[in-house]
Order: C-alpha cells, then sequence, then structure tokens
C-alpha cells in the first residue's frame, strides 16, 4: 500500500511539472510580470504603497510588498480595484496576471474570444478604421515602417 501511495504522489509531481512546463512554454515573455508591472506602476503614480493598498481593498499594505517580492499571487479580485487605483487598463493587468499565473488558460482565452485589447488599443483601432474610410487596408512594410515611427515618437515624452 505504502509503494502505490508513494508511486501516485511521483505520478502527481510528474503531471505538475508538465504542467508548469507547459505554462512556461505558453507564457508570453514580452508581457512583464505581474511582480514587474506592479513595482513600475506604484512607482509612477507617485502615491504611498500604504494608501494604494487601502484604496484598492487590500487588508494588510504588507501585502502588496508581497506580491512585488513574489511572495504572495495577487489575487484575482483584486485586479481591476488595484488597475483603478493605479490609473492603468485593467484589461491590460488582467492580461499580464493571466500570461505570469495561468499563461495556458490565456491563450485559451485569446483563441476562443480574441486577443486583449486595451482601451487605448482599442482607440488606435478606431482611429486606423476611420482614417481608411473604414476601407480594411492591407498592412504592408511601408505603412509598418510608418507605424512603427509614428508609435516611437509617441512613447517619447
Amino acid at each position: 500500500m505504502r509503494v502505490v501511495g508513494h508511486k501516485k504522489n511521483h505520478e502527481d509531481d510528474n503531471a505538475r511539472d508538465r504542467q508548469v512546463m507547459a505554462d512556461n512554454q505558453a507564457r508570453n515573455h514580452s508581457l512583464p510580470s505581474v511582480q514587474d508591472y506592479l513595482t513600475k506602476q506604484i512607482e509612477l503614480s507617485g502615491a504611498p504603497q500604504r494608501q494604494i493598498a487601502k484604496d484598492a481593498g487590500f487588508s494588510s499594505p504588507q501585502m502588496l510588498s508581497m506580491i512585488k517580492k513574489g511572495d504572495a499571487r495577487l489575487p484575482m479580485d483584486k485586479i481591476e480595484p488595484l488597475a483603478i487605483v493605479l490609473g492603468v487598463d485593467p484589461a491590460r493587468f488582467m492580461q499580464i496576471w493571466f500570461n505570469d499565473y495561468h499563461p495556458f488558460y490565456l491563450r485559451l482565452i485569446e483563441r476562443s474570444l480574441g486577443a486583449t485589447m486595451t482601451d487605448n488599443e482599442r482607440e488606435i483601432l478606431s482611429f486606423i478604421r476611420e482614417a481608411s474610410g473604414n476601407t480594411d487596408p492591407r498592412l504592408n512594410e511601408d505603412v509598418k515602417h510608418d507605424l512603427t515611427k509614428a508609435f516611437r515618437r509617441a512613447d517619447q515624452p
């Protein structure tokens, strides 16, 4: 009996290892981690971390420190309130959260429902449709080059 139980635990460990490997392969490494994103957004906000935690509904201000260090995970139900307090797009924060914690599910959602789009991306798409007269323009190399230059200028202060 003991050997069977041990074998079962070993099989469970192998299954978990395979899932972690699959998740790592599914993760979009161009997106920041929750830790990095949260750290940067808290810095950019200029607000005291204690106040951010309180306004987002955390029972303890230390929770944000633990998340930033990787000692705790950001609870899913805190993504939207935290995004609102930090002034960031909740859809983008959710995308980062899923990519970091559950990349397999993010890929499944995006394959089923389409890619996550932020409010800024929706605005850009709406402008492209308007500027093109809703003609569904093709994205050729010249257009890619022009758009890349425009976006690089837009990102500069």
